[in-house]
């Protein structure tokens, strides 16, 4: 593989940080790293100093250094798996479970409500739909016990 001249992964959702083994590609004349979610500094290494496009690392929000005009700075630093997650995503998780916890809270409120206010609906509830339920699970499990043929 080090005779490799092109590599182009672009679009492949990758994360993390560059390896510096890219660096030892001595061949490598068209690289393409756009559109992932590469993080840290970009390493130097002999052929990777030759590829000065600022346009192979575009759509990573999180490297720095050059080619970039991004320095790197320590706040930007990256957890141990070099993984950095966008500003937001944490709220966009919490608002999931939010809005998933309430719908289901404003329908069970909405269910449990009619049946507590209209009388003629509580009690077909309770009285038909209920005792029908159980007679069913009552002749499954005589079916499956095998008292009733």
């Amino acid at each position: 593989m080090n005779s490799i001249e092109s590599l182009d992964l672009h679009s492949n959702e990758l994360s993390g940080m560059i390896p510096h083994s890219l660096g030892n590609l001595i061949f490598l004349a068209i690289l393409n790293l756009s559109y992932n979610n590469l993080s840290g500094k970009i390493p130097v290494g002999n052929q990777l100093q030759t590829l000065d496009d600022p346009y192979i690392y575009v759509g990573n929000d999180y490297l720095c250094g050059p080619p970039l005009d991004k320095s790197c700075n320590l706040d930007k630093v990256n957890n141990s798996c070099g993984y950095a997650k966008k500003i937001g995503e944490d709220f966009d998780t919490i608002f999931l479970y939010l809005f998933v916890v309430l719908g289901v809270a404003c329908g069970f409120c909405v269910i449990f409500g009619v049946l507590l206010f209209k009388i003629n609906w509580r009690n077909y509830f309770f009285f038909h739909f209920v005792d029908n339920w159980f007679d069913r699970l009552n002749v499954l499990i005589a079916v499956c016990l095998g008292r009733l043929r």
